[in-house]
């Protein structure tokens, strides 16, 4: 008696794309037309790819000889067999609907007498995260030719273009809404000295016009504010408290107890000098000591915490701590020098 095979289940299980080849699991049953399992036989099956309907045009097929095991089952790859026409891997599976039709041939051949259509349903699309169709991203995308190098320039992206609000800089950092914040902690804003600069004529104590000292050389630039190097004016960036350390050096007189030191003082927007409403932070005397070394002896050190605002300008300004006799003028070395910390 001819055997009539009954095709009972198509199962597809799984899809693998990158390293895995294009394939996807079939199984199923086959009983003769007595119900009976149809065991270690071979049959001969043919799966098309359908796009649109189960009468559309046929993107896919191929030709498989598989066969089933003791159980009656038959176990295949759609995607391993013999291409009779298509590319399963160029099918755009988001572009459409699509259906597998399977066919066999009882006696292993090709002449198929039984077949069914199916939808393919969740699974296999998965194919298509292999890539975005054209077009499938309309608004908020980057426009076409926009880029057009591998990386971003060294040095293209600064803190001044990330924000336009608040002050850019190292010790600042970027909220979540836009604005610019203090980071915790001391940063440094800037170290100078006197190398390779001028020296200073520096008055007596009674002066009502003392002379700005002027720190030429930079160490250490500032991270939020600017220092001009050639007056000696550093501006504030960014509002908070500060601390400002200076120190001077000049030459020793002859004899040295002769020597007489300075008085270093800060300025704070030009001031006038006697000021007394916090224009002016006075230093203190420097006590001369002629057992220190040589061009030591003549010396000034300030060092004062004063809170300043965004715009602010600041200078040393220095006389001398002897109200008839003038100190020695002002010595350009790495000795004399000038840092400002912001401390919040």
């Amino acid at each position: 008696m001819k055997n009539i095979f009954t095709f009972l289940a198509l199962c597809a299980t799984a899809f693998f794309y990158a390293q895995a080849p294009n394939l996807f699991s079939y199984q199923a049953v086959v009983r003769n037309s007595g119900n009976n399992l149809a065991v270690n036989q071979t049959v001969g099956l043919k799966f098309s790819i359908i796009k649109t309907s189960v009468n559309g045009t046929v993107s896919y097929a191929e030709t498989q000889n598989i066969s089933t095991n003791a159980n009656g089952l038959v176990t295949a790859q759609l995607g391993n067999g013999t291409v009779v026409s298509g590319s399963i891997a160029n099918i755009d599976w988001s572009s459409d609907l699509y259906f597998v039709k399977t066919e066999i041939d009882p006696s292993g051949g090709t002449s198929y007498s039984i077949s069914g259509t199916q939808q393919l349903l969740s699974v296999p699309y998965a194919l298509s995260s292999k890539s975005v169709s054209d077009g499938a991203v309309t608004t908020g995308k980057i426009s076409n030719s926009a880029v057009t190098s591998a990386k971003l320039a060294d040095a293209s992206v600064t803190t001044a273009k990330i924000s336009a609000t608040g002050t850019p800089g190292s010790s600042n950092y970027l909220r979540g809404d836009g604005s610019w914040a203090p980071a915790g902690g001391a940063t440094l804003e800037l170290i100078a000295d006197k190398v390779s600069g001028t020296s200073e004529s520096v008055p007596v104590a009674v002066t009502t016009a003392p002379t700005t000292i002027v720190y030429n050389n930079v160490v250490s630039a500032p991270l939020s504010g600017v220092y001009n190097s050639t007056t000696g004016v550093y501006t504030v960036g960014s509002n908070g408290v500060y601390m400002i350390q200076a120190r001077v050096h000049g030459s020793d007189a002859s004899p040295t107890n002769n020597t007489v030191s300075y008085c270093l003082n800060l300025q704070i927007n030009n001031a006038a000098w006697g000021s007394t409403n916090g224009g002016i932070i006075y230093g203190l005397y420097t006590p001369l000591n002629v057992y220190t070394p040589v061009n030591t002896k003549a010396r000034g050190e300030l060092i004062c915490y004063v809170k300043l605002n965004q715009g602010d300008q600041i200078k040393v300004i220095a006389h001398g701590t002897n109200s008839a006799v003038a100190p020695q003028n002002t010595i350009a070395d790495a000795g004399s020098n000038l840092m400002i910390m912001k401390m919040n």
